[in-house]
């Protein structure tokens, strides 16, 4: 029986991932975890009160993600992280703290995603400027999402052009490619990576339309996490395999 931690339990991620594990009968939620919690018999809102478990799975804020990741690290085997918040200067510092400890971060669990950025990665050969939008509901916080970071930072963008985007919305600059942040409740979560050259355009779209699309994802990674040790990122780590 594998125990198992929920941080962001009362989120909606958090509450999915519940109902998952739920219907496993290898693991056992022995905490759900989240601030806005009242103490109960399996609820805490104190990290610190937790109980032992093989497993934390964290869909907190993403304000709380970096000081949640040192304290899991510090005091659990295996954390698989799908909150978004972390930088590339946050991973790197986690990355010193880990001795053999798992931590997986994965961006988004949605396969679809998984495979816009494997084609992305390919695109981005043939193709001089790239540009990402993405569109989320407008109680996500963040931004960009963790999803466009994650984008972003693994494209080459060396040659990359600015494109000017006359247009509402947050744009921010993560490795020299502009990412243009929409929030409105007509989306959940949605991502367009788009490439140009003087000759043609090409525009790589992935649309969740509702938090089912993560299921599949959530559960290949319950099955497959103890195949994974160190610092990982993705679940392309394990998709297809």
């Amino acid at each position: 029986m594998t125990d198992v931690i929920i941080s962001g339990a009362n989120g909606k991620m958090g509450s999915l991932t519940r109902d998952i594990i739920e219907k496993i009968n290898s693991f056992n939620i022995t905490g759900l975890y989240d601030p806005n919690f009242q103490n109960s018999s399996n609820n805490y809102n104190d990290k610190k009160s937790l109980p032992d478990a093989d497993l934390v799975i964290d869909f907190c804020s993403a304000d709380a993600i970096f000081e949640n990741c040192k304290y899991w690290i510090e005091n659990y085997k295996n954390v698989i992280v799908g909150a978004s918040g972390l930088t590339n200067k946050n991973i790197e510092e986690l990355r010193t703290s880990i001795s053999d400890t798992l931590l997986w971060i994965v961006p988004n669990f949605s396969i679809g995603s998984v495979l816009q950025k494997r084609w992305s990665l390919e695109a981005q050969e043939y193709f001089s400027n790239i540009n990402i939008e993405e569109r989320h509901h407008s109680l996500k916080q963040d931004s960009p999402s963790g999803t466009a970071y994650d984008l972003a930072s693994d494209l080459d963008s060396s040659s990359s052009n600015q494109v000017t985007i006359n247009t509402t919305g947050e744009i921010n600059n993560i490795n020299n490619i502009q990412i243009h942040s929409i929030r409105d409740d007509k989306y959940l979560a949605e991502h367009e990576v788009m490439f140009s050259n003087q000759h043609e355009k090409l525009i790589i779209e992935h649309i969740s339309k509702d938090r089912e699309s993560y299921e599949k994802g959530i559960t290949l990674a319950l099955d497959r996490y103890k195949d994974l040790s160190g610092l990982c990122i993705g679940l392309d780590l394990i998709l297809g395999k």
